[in-house]
């Protein structure tokens, strides 16, 4: 696993920690490969936020997974969130989310066209726009965030 301080020393404002690799996605643009597997121990986890506490605001939890398959998503969040920092992640959205333990969720959406959206990701726009509706209907804070490629 690996994690990321955005800005230059100093000046940084987001903390980003990947908390697996695992994904249920196969997006053209991705870097991931088939041997990237596995997520972040509580140690470890824990030893980054204790180094930047007090440093950085922001803790992302997002990386080249998918980080709703991370049973401890939420905890995790509320582990930094304890200790003072401000939380985001960044999701696919294909998960049903039925907690939120951050204050942002990104969905990552690239097109809203159904077979674009397939032939990019190998998912369902579908499925991801009511993921997004139900957490607007909770009145949770969501963002949605598109990565230009040459696919769309």
């Amino acid at each position: 696993m690996a994690y990321w301080v955005s800005g230059d020393k100093g000046m940084s404002d987001i903390l980003q920690i990947e908390p697996t690799r695992n994904c249920n996605l196969k997006c053209k643009h991705c870097t991931r490969t088939k041997f990237d597997h596995g997520s972040i121990t509580y140690e470890t986890y824990k030893q980054i936020l204790d180094e930047y506490r007090g440093v950085i605001p922001w803790v992302k939890l997002q990386g080249l997974g998918e980080p709703y398959l991370f049973d401890e998503l939420n905890d995790y969040s509320r582990v930094a969130i304890g200790m003072g920092y401000k939380t985001m992640t960044i999701t696919n959205g294909t998960i049903p989310i039925h907690e939120c333990a951050f204050h942002k969720i990104i969905f990552s959406i690239d097109t809203l066209d159904k077979s674009r959206y397939y032939d990019m990701r190998g998912g369902e726009i579908g499925l991801v726009i009511n993921n997004l509706l139900y957490c607007i209907s909770q009145k949770w804070p969501v963002e949605i965030n598109t990565v230009k490629t040459i696919y769309n």
